[in-house]
Formats: structure tokens, C-alpha cells, sequence
């Protein structure tokens, strides 16, 4: 189960994401309240996995500001809900995981939901292979000149993309990293089958973080790519 709270002064609005919650197996609501004043007093008090994040609170307060406080203590997951599209790029530039545009009914809840979800559980997977690859030394070293100024995990990769001579690498975090002067041919030896995979001649993606693979396609991070019928056999025997 993974434990959830509400922030959202609207009581018809707070009454329906109740609803939602109690609806979706998955969640246990824990605390629900009206204002931000009265979260910081819930916050730190149950453990939050899942916030829902109501952007104009009473009395003038702000949700936003409220996270950007509280991201200091706790980290949950937090999607916001609001009618106002201008916070959606506002959320955006925070990093939030989800936005519900108001009013939204349970599909799309059940849909933004299941996303976060996915997220919540390849992080702690991510987190139990970076413990481990950190302690190996596992991860990809970014260069400059002969000086190593970045170290990539492998488990924090989401793919791998070769742009003419040089490899961009995107990780789950939304960070992009480049290597210049080397192709995805060189890698593909190097780097672990068991984590790593070619579906292209461009793309190499890492299968932990592969969500999910259907008909010819496969899913990392919310972006869809077509597996080329080149590589196509090896990935029919794996299982993402």
C-alpha cells in the first residue's frame, strides 16, 4: 500500500479525491486537512509516499510554496491539482511527478495515479541497485579532458542515444549526459547484457527501467520507442 495525503480546501473537491483514494486498492489515505499552516503541523507526523497538492489554498496560500518548504524535510511524490493551466508549467519547472487538471474524474486520476506508481516503484529499485553498483563502481564516467568530473550510475540510466558521433545518456532523474567521440557499438561490450540492451541502431535502453513492451515497442521513462526488427529477436526472449 502506499500512503497518501490530501491537501485541498475544497471540501467537494477533498470529498471526491477521498473517494478516488478509497477507490484505488493501492492507496491507504492518512491524513487529509484545508490548509498548508495545518500540513506542516500532519507532515512530518505519518509517512507520506503520495501527496495530492491543491495549488490555491485558503486564506491566500500557496501549494507550491508550501512544497517548496516542505521538499526541504520530506520528499513524497506529489501530484498537484488545480483549474488553472498556467501552474502546469509552474509544476513543471518543480520537477512535481503529476498534474490533474480540475475538474478530472476517476480514469483520469486512475491514469496519473498508476504513472506516479510506476515511478514510485523503479526508484526503489533504483535505490537498492545504486547502493550496490556505487560499491562496485558500476557507472559510466563522464570525462573532461583526462579528469573524471561525473560518475553516472547505471541504475539511475534510462537510455542511451547516439546522435552522429557522440552518446547522449538520459537518466530517470531527467538529467542528459554526453559522451563525445565514442558510438553505442563500444558500449554494447562493455556494459552489463543484464542491464543494458540495444532496440536500435541509435537507442540503447536499460531494461530495469523499462516499463513496459508491447507489439514491437518498449516504454522507458514515458517515451515510446519501436524496437528495429534487427534486435528484435533478443528482445522476445526478455522479460522487462
Amino acid at each position: 500500500m502506499v500512503t497518501c495525503a490530501i491537501i485541498e480546501d475544497d471540501i467537494h473537491n477533498q470529498t471526491l479525491v477521498r473517494s478516488y483514494i478509497n477507490e484505488y486498492k493501492e492507496l491507504k489515505l492518512v491524513w487529509a486537512c484545508n490548509s498548508a499552516r495545518k500540513a506542516i503541523e500532519l507532515i512530518g507526523k505519518e509517512n507520506v509516499e503520495l501527496l495530492f497538492l491543491d495549488i490555491e489554498l485558503e486564506e491566500g496560500e500557496s501549494g507550491l510554496v508550501f512544497y517548496k518548504d516542505m521538499v526541504q524535510r520530506v520528499k513524497p511524490y506529489v501530484i498537484v491539482m488545480t483549474s488553472h493551466l498556467e501552474y502546469a508549467v509552474e509544476s513543471y519547472n518543480e520537477h512535481l511527478e503529476g498534474f490533474l487538471y480540475k475538474p478530472f474524474n476517476y480514469e483520469k486520476f486512475k491514469d496519473m495515479v498508476g504513472y506516479v506508481l510506476k515511478l514510485n516503484k523503479m526508484q526503489k529499485k533504483v535505490d537498492i541497485i545504486d547502493a550496490l553498483e556505487i560499491e562496485r563502481g558500476n557507472y559510466i564516467p563522464i570525462l573532461k579532458g583526462p579528469q573524471i568530473i561525473e560518475k553516472v550510475p547505471y541504475g539511475e540510466i534510462a537510455y542511451l542515444e547516439q546522435i552522429q558521433n557522440d552518446i547522449s545518456i538520459y537518466t530517470i532523474y531527467g538529467k542528459k549526459y554526453d559522451l563525445k567521440r565514442t558510438n553505442l557499438i563500444n558500449l554494447e561490450f562493455d556494459l552489463p547484457y543484464a542491464l543494458f540492451q540495444r532496440i536500435s541502431k541509435g537507442i540503447m535502453i536499460n531494461k530495469q527501467n523499462a516499463v513496459n513492451i508491447l507489439d514491437g515497442y518498449v516504454d522507458v521513462m514515458g517515451k515510446t520507442f519501436k524496437i528495429s526488427s534487427r534486435f528484435s529477436t533478443k528482445n522476445k526472449k526478455t522479460k522487462y
